[in-house]
């Protein structure tokens, strides 16, 4: 009997501890956002905001010379898809992979790119919550002005080179491009389009946020899947004849070459924030100043942020 009175008491004991645990867990984060995140508008006041304003804003221009490129296809007469009458292109990777991929449905492409690009954008917002030395908005401005610049790269070699789409959806019979100048600016897709070929959208932010992720995160096992996932990327795009073999490769090169340092912040400099909250951040809503060497030297502001949080 009293072996039965003892189970039930330590199952309640272990959920409070639980619940406990939970509980303070959330406190702990509830009180590091109240430090971390007034330091977080600031650097984006400082600049941040339009290295992010600036992405949003080269999206709308690429939707835009993406449905241009699409009307000149169609003016033209630039019809796919691969290995049908129009589409002189011979790509050795397409005879390798053979047809099958191209039905797959969900496109393959599609899927590693929105996986992607999510697991970058999770693990931007990693300091809003959590200890770490870099800034969220570091990191945004950062990435979004080298995927900004990449894009324009992008934008000035498709629209004076007009291939054959060898997507399905290319060919003559399901072309069906703008007409007017008025359907090129209210049409918005992501997919969709024909021509915008060289190089490889897809590709290029897959590249950007693995080359992102390298710089900012210290997980070795997170680097090699996200690398991982780019190579395979490449292989599928092909695959599903989504984009030729040479609009992947010099991609790589194009994106991974790009690189800019955060609003106001040296590349010896960015390891650290020159500025972390302090234990009265919370009330000021003022962070402490930290100088530039202490920050190159020694995470000792991470320390102290900790037991700050914690205590």
């Amino acid at each position: 009997m009293v072996a039965v009175l003892e189970a039930p008491s330590k199952g309640r004991s272990l959920w409070r501890r639980i619940v406990a645990s939970v509980k303070r867990f959330n406190r702990s984060r509830i009180d590091y956002a109240r430090l971390a995140w007034p330091v977080e508008w600031a650097i984006f006041k400082k600049g941040a905001w339009w290295g992010i304003l600036f992405f949003i804003i080269t999206l709308l221009i690429h939707n835009w010379v993406h449905n241009c490129v699409y009307m000149l296809a169609g003016q033209y007469g630039v019809y796919g898809p691969y290995g049908r009458p129009g589409n002189p292109v011979v790509d050795l990777l397409f005879e390798l992979f053979g047809p099958g991929p191209v039905d797959w449905t969900p496109a393959p492409g599609d899927v590693i790119l929105y996986c992607t690009i999510v697991m970058g954008v999770l693990y931007a917002l990693r300091p809003l919550l959590f200890p770490f030395p870099f800034r969220t908005m570091n990191i945004l401005w950062r990435w979004a002005v080298v995927a900004s610049l990449a894009t324009y790269a992008r934008l000035a070699s498709f629209i004076f080179t007009i291939l054959p789409g060898p997507a399905e959806h290319c060919s003559e019979a399901n072309f069906n491009p703008p007409t007017t100048a008025g359907e090129v600016f209210k049409r918005i897709f992501v997919s969709g389009g024909c021509s915008d070929l060289i190089f490889s959208g897809h590709m290029l932010y897959v590249i950007s946020v693995t080359c992102a992720l390298f710089r900012y995160s210290c997980n070795k096992y997170l680097k090699i899947f996200v690398l991982l996932l780019t190579i395979l990327q490449a292989f599928l795009i092909v695959a599903s004849r989504s984009h030729y073999s040479v609009d992947v490769v010099p991609n790589d090169f194009r994106t991974v070459g790009k690189s800019i340092s955060s609003p106001g912040v040296s590349d010896d400099d960015e390891e650290y924030p020159r500025t972390v909250p302090s234990s009265g951040t919370a009330k000021s809503g003022k962070p402490r100043k930290i100088s530039s060497v202490s920050t190159r030297t020694s995470p000792d502001w991470v320390h102290e942020f900790r037991r700050t949080v914690y205590n």
